[in-house]
């Protein structure tokens, strides 16, 4: 039943691959590998609770398992549990784990608590073993931003637009950095290229005028004003 299951979870067949699970388990209550698999099975459906439950069981079973930590760590995640994942992680971690995705998970873990030293060390670690995850680089960065640390963060927003992620929002918030450090050109490029791409940015508009006002420029601070009011009276007003 177990290669039954195997199948119908790689045809993405989930309610089925969790009624063979079942089955497999039903004849060898022991069976942890199928334990970890229909607790994976039920967290791809976004039955976290289940999930858990099943990879807690892998863990009682094999406790000394790294994997059944890391991956129950990923469901309190995903449920907004931060503190239990991060305890699952760190005991993953304790047992020898070392993969990017844990170090990245638990620094974003800490990041929803407002721990960014911490985050930053385990983004550090998750860059350090995936240096070419540009997702890692922007998460860090927006960790030294929360920081208050301007350069850190420009240097990692711009590692990660060089590595594939230029979403409007890393932009932004690279353009949000250099205007508080004082480099209003660079300010309103990134400002100028989120409006670009969404015209009712009103946080673009905003950030761009105040650039332009720095440099003395009235009129093309006004014009950005007016606009930034423009798209936030519109935003208030939807239901």
């Amino acid at each position: 039943m177990f290669q039954s299951a195997e199948g119908w979870s790689a045809k993405g067949d989930y309610d089925q691959a969790i009624k063979d699970y079942s089955e497999a388990i039903k004849l060898d209550p022991g069976h942890v590998k199928a334990l970890v698999r229909r607790g994976f099975a039920y967290f791809n459906k976004g039955d976290y609770d289940q999930a858990i439950k099943d990879y807690s069981e892998a863990i009682r079973l094999e406790p000394d398992v790294a994997g059944g930590w890391d991956m129950r760590g990923v469901a309190y995640y995903s449920k907004g549990e931060y503190d239990a994942a991060i305890k699952d992680f760190s005991k993953a971690i304790e047992l020898g784990w070392d993969e990017a995705h844990t170090w990245q998970f638990r620094g974003w873990c800490w990041s929803q608590k407002a721990n960014y030293d911490q985050a930053i060390k385990d983004f550090s670690e998750a860059i350090r073993l995936a240096p070419e995850d540009a997702e890692v680089w922007n998460m860090r960065a927006g960790a030294y931003s929360k920081k208050g640390e301007d350069d850190a963060a420009i240097k990692d927003f711009s590692k990660a637009i060089e590595l594939g992620i230029d979403r409007g929002f890393t932009r932004e918030l690279r353009g949000a950095a250099y205007l508080k450090k004082g480099d209003f050109d660079q300010a309103i490029k990134d400002f100028s290229e989120v409006i670009r791409r969404k015209p009712d940015n009103a946080f673009a508009w905003r950030g761009r005028g105040v650039a332009y006002l720095k440099l003395g420029n009235e009129a093309k601070a006004q014009e950005d004003f007016l606009k930034a009011e423009e798209f936030e009276a519109k935003a208030k007003s939807k239901p």
